[in-house]
């Protein structure tokens, strides 16, 4: 298979300059073409306090005994451990390098949460946090995605931060998350993207979002992969059934440490994987789509009241709060984490499950957030609606050919 061109974007735009309608209109020229465009977030992001607070929920609220907990040794050779204060900012010294330590990296992989492999864990601290809210309602961010987007009453997904070691990352097929099949002229996009606090890659096959490409690719690829069903979300292709030559055509774009990569829902696109010689990718995923119903919107409410996982993503696919093998594999589940809860986290989530064959194995239940750790974070009056806790007022959904200063002002 062929492996994807590394790349890097033609331009990389300004979030603090997309006020001016020119700046604004070549963006949305650039997004047009290429079906992908790259945002420098300039100060939104303070790199050493973003990746504090990861630190502190992702892997301090993790229920395992201590010997399993974060614990790195500095440059000097002191050991460091996530539950001694004192060793927040060596922590994150370290967890910055460009280049781990060996043995900092091993034991990253022991203290990682589950989802290590594919780096964006499924714990509730994943999706709710102050690092990605604060850029779900970013007056600026709303900007520009309503300019790509088309329309002003946008909602954004809820979905989990990055944390991605070297080494890994599991490099799936070329892939649209939902059926382009179902893609029709004139529907209302979506708009997927990530923000990465430290430098990051995405792999794409530029261009392939556009109605011509889709023309040309539906007669030619449809015969080649019968029996999928319409909506089927994680379309993939095999690169032994690719006319087109997709698979070389991909290229893997270096996104810049803070900034954010948007992408069209049409674009086909797949996973990177890190070389162990690099540096640890900290983000988010940061995408958009239109406003939601009645009732999804009680189940949002009820998910940022409780601080709750979501049951499905944004493509339809439901959820897993460990990875498919953990349950496939006992021993496997064992090794990454039931031998590391604590004793009282092993008297609480440690359980049994029969499987479809009547075996009865170990089962491990999803956790959630420690005693008193959760507090819903404060959305604007423009947040709660990006975020879907609240409906837009009725009226013209269709965006302003320039931003409306004035309305947006009052709902800050």
């Amino acid at each position: 298979m062929a492996r994807a061109e590394t790349a890097i974007f033609e331009r990389v735009f300004d979030v603090n300059a997309l006020r001016d309608p020119r700046a604004a209109a070549e963006m949305k020229k650039f997004y047009d073409t290429h079906g992908i465009v790259c945002i420098a977030l300039k100060q939104k992001i303070q790199v050493r306090e973003v990746v504090g607070q990861m630190v502190e929920r992702l892997l301090g609220q993790l229920p395992y005994s201590d010997e399993y907990m974060l614990n790195l040794k500095s440059e000097s050779g002191r050991e460091l451990h996530i539950k001694n204060p004192e060793d927040r900012e060596e922590i994150i010294t370290e967890l910055l390098r460009p280049k781990l330590a060996k043995e900092n990296l091993k034991r990253l992989e022991v203290s990682a949460p589950p989802h290590r492999e594919f780096g964006a864990p499924c714990t509730a601290q994943s999706f709710h946090n102050p690092w990605a809210n604060a850029l779900r309602q970013d007056p600026e961010i709303y900007h520009l995605v309503t300019e790509l987007l088309g329309y002003t009453h946008i909602n954004c997904d809820l979905n989990r931060s990055i944390f991605l070691l070297p080494g890994q990352g599991q490099a799936a097929m070329l892939h649209w998350d939902c059926d382009p099949r179902e893609q029709t002229p004139g529907s209302e996009n979506h708009i997927q993207g990530k923000v990465c606090f430290t430098d990051g890659k995405f792999i794409c096959v530029p261009g392939t979002h556009t109605e011509e490409f889709l023309d040309e690719f539906y007669p030619l690829y449809d015969p080649l992969y019968p029996g999928r069903k319409m909506g089927q979300a994680k379309y993939g292709l095999d690169p032994g059934k690719d006319p087109l030559d997709l698979f070389g055509r991909q290229r893997a774009f270096t996104v810049p440490g803070g900034s954010l990569v948007l992408w069209n829902t049409k674009l086909l696109h797949g996973h990177p994987t890190l070389a162990r010689d690099e540096g640890i990718s900290f983000g988010c995923y940061l995408g958009f789509h239109p406003e939601i119903s009645g009732e999804e919107r009680k189940v949002r409410q009820a998910l940022h009241r409780e601080g709750a996982v979501p049951d499905k993503w944004p493509s339809g696919d439901k959820v897993h709060f460990l990875p498919a093998k953990y349950l496939i594999f006992p021993k496997v589940l064992e090794s990454m984490v039931a031998k590391k809860l604590s004793r009282e986290a092993r008297a609480q989530l440690l359980a049994t499950r029969v499987t479809q064959k009547g075996k009865i194995v170990p089962h491990v239940r999803p956790w959630g957030w420690t005693p008193g750790s959760y507090t819903p974070f404060e959305f604007t009056p423009l947040g709660r609606r990006i975020m879907g806790l609240e409906p837009w007022e009725a009226g013209d959904a269709r965006p302003a050919k320039r931003p409306r200063v004035g309305v947006l002002n009052s709902l800050k």
